[in-house]
């Protein structure tokens, strides 16, 4: 994630981590997921280790990714989805 980050952000990519590890930080950042208006988006999304890739502007899910996949897959998967609003 350390070269996926700056690459997102050269994108436009906005990364929002939906924390569950608590009741604390799932509260955090479901607050966080409601002000971006896409909770809806990723709620059928309980699972951890993963990218979830939401349109900024038709707040629908346009993909998920496995945070263990190579650097270069997931920032393919940023690109596809930048051409995806």
């Amino acid at each position: 994630m350390e070269e996926v980050a700056p690459a997102g952000k050269s994108l436009g990519v906005e990364f929002v981590t939906n924390d569950l590890t608590n009741k604390s930080t799932t509260a955090s950042s479901r607050l966080r997921l409601d002000q971006l208006d896409v909770r809806s988006a990723v709620l059928s999304y309980q699972a951890t280790g993963i990218i979830i890739l939401v349109s900024n502007q038709s707040k629908k899910l346009i993909r998920s990714i496995s945070v263990a996949e190579p650097t270069n897959k997931i920032i393919g998967a940023l690109r596809e989805a930048e051409n995806n609003p």
